[in-house]
């Protein structure tokens, strides 16, 4: 379009003609055809260069433009033109300063169209926005001020606006510029999907959710000119949509958007991945299970991407499919060996094949497992695990059928590298803090390190002092080698006397403390008693709701007049605990147990908006009245603003009579 408003420009400015010049002896006539010669090759340079900038060869096109600019008869709109194209070539090729001198001169010229003008004060802000500069504000208010702009370019320059202020958590001028975009009469449709989007996440971040969802839906009925664009605003908007369903509890909602995003072949892979992700927590999408006979077999999203982007070594084909393996073996720490397949070259749907492999013992030939899969995407993984079968080396046999039909069949060995023995011991040094000087069954917590492909089992392990007494610990895989491998770190928590001495052994665990702690979870109610005093526990302003002594006398509680967990800020707003916090159990046995809050403080006095975001864990051990208390603050209102004076935790003691017939505070 372009290219003929030029092409019309060009011929308007041309000298009338005709017979009246022809008794001149053609003089006017000559300078007219070399004048339209010139203009001609103007527009063919302008369209050459256009087409070698869309080819990636920018030095050859800024070439062309450069050599329009050289015609001093040159109209205004193709000089504006010529001078835009070597503004975005600067850009793309990192000289941003040149850019946006060449987008200035277009910008500040008088002579130039409005339309051009517009154009490269637009891009004069873009360039700053995202340089992170002050200067892009000013930019697109110049933009939006000049006369005569056309609607594309104030549009674009309201979104710009409206990014930059939600990016600086303004969300009122966020809010105003977005909707001012969505007011334009002839905004784009790639412009319009975008506002729509941006006002998604405002009103995510506002929990707005019903507001949300309206904008991801309406984004999602835009279709752009490019598939690839509309597909990739199409899977925001799913995503979008789907975390304000999940904000709402509609889980059943949520869980389509995730399952339509995942399942979109030209959604960009890490949106896809996301959506499988939230999938695979709410349980929406089973994921394939590991076989126990040492077989598994994936063709989800997940494998998909992972054997798009891993290494791999063409181990077989036939003329239906491809076997490849990302290594020759599975190192000491790695359970799984990965064979991916690649099922292109079959030439049909991957809903219309099987995929059936066998696993065999090399020297016998023994069957050790059999798999069957119906392929979703023509890209899977194929994983065996040797490890299962104490084997060092094995046959794998892989068919494809469509139907009855065998398409194609390979085989190929399966190999893994030895394990490590476990042998000694390790010992434990614990220090005591300073002006202790003993304690007894004092609980510890401390991490262990093993070498890859040593620790298969964490119940081979056990505590024991220098003299071979067993402590009671409880233990927790912390680290692996690789996805179901082998052990690399081990938590204990224990019950030790640092005077007689800690060491790992590698032999199973059976001592248990005299007092165990023990954890019971009732209707949204925890209960964890250690012996020496028992803490309810649930979501609402104080996650500690009571705590009482072994002999039952209750020592505090959360009334109603009491602020249980809070924040003060600066000019005195309150905000607690909410009860839509989430509580959830990290860690329960007899040694230790652990229990996690996370939520928002927020402040009842004004309809519950949050104020900050909390993270609580409750650590409590055997034999130990005291808990640990480990709080996180996360500052989530602009702190230019909102700031805190005071941090606390606020229970009612319990009351008991003082012996004299008064009451007392306890």
């Amino acid at each position: 379009m372009r290219q003929l408003l030029l092409i019309g420009l060009l011929v308007a400015a041309m000298p009338a003609g005709g017979d009246d010049h022809a008794f001149t002896g053609g003089r006017p006539a000559a300078a007219a055809a070399m004048a339209m010669s010139e203009m001609q090759r103007s527009v063919t340079l302008l369209a050459e260069g256009r087409l070698l900038a869309q080819r990636g060869e920018y030095p050859r096109a800024a070439d062309a433009f450069s050599e329009v600019l050289a015609d001093p008869e040159l109209p205004a709109s193709a000089a504006a033109e010529a001078r835009l194209q070597l503004g975005l070539i600067d850009e793309l090729e990192g000289d941003w300063a040149g850019a946006r001198s060449w987008f200035a001169a277009v910008a500040d010229s008088s002579e130039t169209p409005p339309m051009y003008r517009a154009e490269a004060q637009f891009n004069i802000g873009r360039l700053y926005m995202l340089e992170g500069d002050v200067l892009a504000a000013p930019a697109f208010v110049k933009a939006l001020e000049m006369p005569d702009a056309p609607p594309e370019f104030l549009g674009r320059s309201l979104l710009c606006m409206g990014r930059m202020a939600f990016e600086s958590n303004d969300d009122s001028a966020a809010e105003q510029y977005l909707q001012g975009a969505l007011a334009i009469q002839g905004l784009k449709p790639e412009d319009g999907a975008a506002t729509r989007l941006w006002l998604g996440r405002l009103a995510l971040r506002r929990q707005r959710w019903a507001a949300a969802r309206d904008f991801y839906t309406l984004a999602l009925d835009i279709n752009l000119n490019e598939p690839a664009a509309t597909a990739a605003a199409h899977a925001a908007a799913l995503f979008g949509r789907a975390k304000a369903w999940q904000a709402e509890g509609r889980m059943r909602e949520a869980s389509a958007d995730w399952k339509s995003l995942a399942e979109m072949p030209s959604a960009p892979m890490h949106l896809r991945l996301a959506a499988q992700r939230r999938l695979d927590a709410a349980g929406g999408i089973p994921r394939p299970a590991l076989q126990d006979d040492g077989l598994a077999c994936d063709f989800s999203v997940w494998a998909e991407a992972y054997a798009r982007q891993s290494d791999r070594i063409a181990t077989a084909e036939c003329g239906a499919f491809t076997l490849y393996a990302d290594r020759e073996e599975a190192r000491p720490g790695e359970r799984w060996l990965d064979f991916f397949l690649d099922l292109r070259p079959a030439g049909k749907p991957p809903v219309e094949l099987t995929v059936q492999a066998w696993l065999h013992d090399m020297l016998t030939g023994r069957r050790l497992a059999e798999i069957k899969s119906k392929p979703a995407v023509s890209w899977g993984w194929l994983r065996a695990d040797l490890r299962r079968h104490g084997l060092a080396q094995a046959r794998l046999r892989v068919e494809l059928r469509a139907g009855r039909s065998l398409l194609g069949a390979v085989e190929t060995a399966a190999q893994a590298a030895p394990t490590l023995p476990l042998t000694g011991s390790v010992p434990i040094k614990l220090d005591l803090p300073r002006g202790i000087e003993a304690v007894h069954d004092w609980p510890v917590s401390f991490g262990v390190p093993f070498a890859p492909g040593a620790l298969w089992d964490l119940h081979a392990l056990r505590l024991v002092n220098d003299a071979g007494a067993e402590i009671p610990c409880q233990k927790e895989v912390t680290g692996q080698w690789a996805p179901d491998g082998a052990i690399q770190w081990v938590r204990f928590d224990a019950l030790a006397s640092p005077a007689a001495g800690c060491r790992v052994e590698f032999l199973p665990s059976r001592a248990v403390p005299a007092m165990p702690v023990r954890l019971t979870e009732k209707k949204g109610i925890v209960t964890v008693d250690t012996g020496m005093a028992r803490y309810v526990m649930g979501p609402g302003k104080s996650p500690v709701r009571e705590v009482f002594l072994m002999d039952g006398r209750r020592l505090a509680f959360c009334g109603p007049q009491s602020r249980g967990l809070y924040v003060m800020t600066q000019d005195g707003r309150l905000g607690q605990a909410a009860p839509d916090n989430a509580m959830r159990i990290e860690a329960r046995g007899p040694v230790a147990a652990c229990v996690r809050f996370e939520g928002y403080y927020r402040d009842d006095a004004n309809g519950g908006a949050p104020v900050a975001r909390h993270i609580t864990r409750l650590e409590f051990f055997a034999g130990q009245a005291a808990v640990k208390i480990t709080h996180t603050l996360v500052l989530s209102a602009d702190t230019r603003t909102t700031w805190f004076k005071e941090v606390g935790w606020e229970l009612d003691g319990a009351v008991a009579d003082d012996g004299g017939g008064n009451s007392a505070p306890r």
